[in-house]
């Protein structure tokens, strides 16, 4: 009961985080996967033009920042040294005109730890109502 209570309340949030202001975001963040070389980052610009953003790793940490019309769905995966992406490495964000830090565990690119995104606090906690009992 209170799974469906929570996921209603979700979406009756997720309207006023959309309408939020247009606004700069910055991610930083740390990758603990030797194999990457690079990250990119795709999401939706000003004039929701799609940006995408190739970001070199150094010493397995990162920054970027940019412009957002308004919160919403950004894609992030990254590139090995011989300049391959793999759906192993990918994953969906939630990005926001803030602050934000991110760090990538190697073998857990779509569990990714994003600190910082309110939407990305209750998309991770939609996702726990749905994993099964036994997989806690």
């Amino acid at each position: 009961m209170f799974r469906y209570i929570y996921i209603l309340g979700f979406f009756y949030i997720l309207p006023s985080c959309i309408n939020a202001q247009t606004g700069r975001f910055k991610l930083t963040g740390k990758v603990n996967h030797k194999g990457l070389k690079f990250l990119v980052l795709e999401y939706s610009s000003l004039n929701n033009n799609t940006r995408r953003d190739t970001i070199q790793l150094k010493n397995n940490k990162f920054k970027i920042s940019g412009y957002l019309n308004h919160p919403g769905v950004g894609g992030l995966y990254g590139i090995d040294k011989n300049g391959n992406a793999s759906l192993r490495n990918f994953a969906q964000i939630f990005l926001e005109p803030t602050k934000m830090k991110l760090v990538i565990t190697e073998g857990q690119f779509k569990y990714v730890n994003l600190k910082g995104s309110s939407m990305q606090d209750m998309a991770d906690s939609i996702k726990l109502l749905q994993k099964p009992v036994n997989d806690f």
